[in-house]
This record gives C-alpha cells, sequence and structure tokens, in this order.
C-alpha cells in the first residue's frame, strides 16, 4: 500500500499541474489513492480524495450520475468517520440524490440513507 501512495501522490502532483485537471484519468486516480488512505486509517485525506474525484468527474463526466454519486456516497461516509459532520452533511444529500435520478440502482443507496 504505501508504494502505491507513493506513485499514486506523484502522479497526482503532476496531474495537478494541469490548472483544468479536466481528465478521467484524474479523477480514477483520486478515487484510488482515496481507497489506499482508507486502507491505511487516514479517513480525513481519503475524504478529500473522493470528494475531489467527485469534483472532477462532475467536470469531465457530468452523465455518470450513479459514480458521481457514489464518490460523494464515500466521501460522507469518510467525513463521518473522520468526525467531520459538517463536511459529510455537505456530501451525503447531492449522493442520495444521484443514486435516486441515476438510470442505474447503486447497491449503496441503503447505506447512504441511513448515514444521511
Amino acid at each position: 500500500t504505501t508504494g502505491a501512495m507513493s506513485c499514486f501522490a506523484e502522479c497526482r502532483a503532476w496531474y495537478q499541474a494541469d490548472k483544468t485537471r479536466a481528465d478521467p484519468t484524474f479523477a480514477s486516480l483520486l478515487n484510488e489513492l482515496a481507497y489506499c488512505h482508507t486502507r491505511k486509517g487516514e479517513y480525513p485525506k481519503a475524504a478529500e480524495c473522493f470528494a475531489q474525484a467527485a469534483e472532477v468527474s462532475e467536470r469531465v463526466k457530468p452523465t455518470e450520475v450513479l459514480v458521481i454519486a457514489e464518490l460523494k456516497y464515500n466521501a460522507a461516509r469518510a467525513f463521518h468517520i473522520a468526525g467531520d459532520s459538517d463536511k459529510a452533511f455537505k456530501h451525503i444529500g447531492p449522493a442520495v440524490d444521484g443514486m435516486r435520478a441515476g438510470k442505474e440502482k447503486s447497491d449503496l443507496l441503503p447505506l447512504a440513507l441511513e448515514l444521511n
């Protein structure tokens, strides 16, 4: 995990040099980095990565409603675990809305409703 995180961090620094950050690969990279932080128990860092991945996805793939909603759910859950209720609340409402609006159904909807 440490080696992967180092690699992801280098890639993230490279992608962040692009001010537009309008690349779907950047969103995927942030998502993977968030999972690495989660595995290490670094929930504040994971939450920020999930939230940023959701923002990038909204810019580059706005039609992928379910993907964005699940990223927002992951951010909300990580913020919740990290003890930041305000940031968790900011993300959970849009996550639930996206899960309900999407053409596909999310397995995470019951968990999102419970967190909401």
